[in-house]
């Protein structure tokens, strides 16, 4: 299935490449998602514990708008506390409906101020993908 992206209308500049890994992720899935009007990646690392750490998980939404899918969210989860009391929770957060992030420990902010954060976060995310870190399981809802 061939997502068309119109990248030009988002607040932050996304990369080609991370579009065309959600192609890739689709294309991969054996269920039958085409006609889906919106799409949920679900990238983790099955590894990944609040003790020895590893590759955060990220969740991305995108949806089906006439003639091209644009982004809703990208958010990036950690855990949060101490051991076994520690929770997954959104430490970055890049919700494109609304036109806001959130960081963990800075608040809400226009997505315009973001864009240095967002060019650290999706190029390390790429390289992640490159690196197959990451189990990927896709969702429509």
């Amino acid at each position: 299935m061939k997502l068309t992206f119109n990248l030009q209308l988002s607040a932050l500049p996304i990369n080609d490449e991370l579009a065309s890994i959600l192609e890739k992720e689709l294309a991969k899935c054996e269920c039958k998602l085409t006609k889906a009007d919106n799409f949920i990646f679900n990238f983790r690392d099955d590894s990944y514990d609040p003790i020895r750490g590893g590759y955060h998980p990220v969740e991305i939404r995108i949806s089906h708008i006439t003639d091209h899918w644009k982004f809703d969210y990208i958010t990036d989860f950690c855990f949060f506390g101490e051991g076994h009391c520690a929770e997954l929770t959104k430490e970055i957060d890049f919700d494109f409906a609304r036109n806001v992030g959130t960081c963990l420990y800075g608040g809400e902010h226009e997505l315009v101020e973001l864009y240095e954060l967002f060019e650290l976060w999706q190029s390390n995310f790429i390289d992640y993908v490159n690196q197959d870190v990451f189990t990927v399981k896709i969702s429509t809802s």
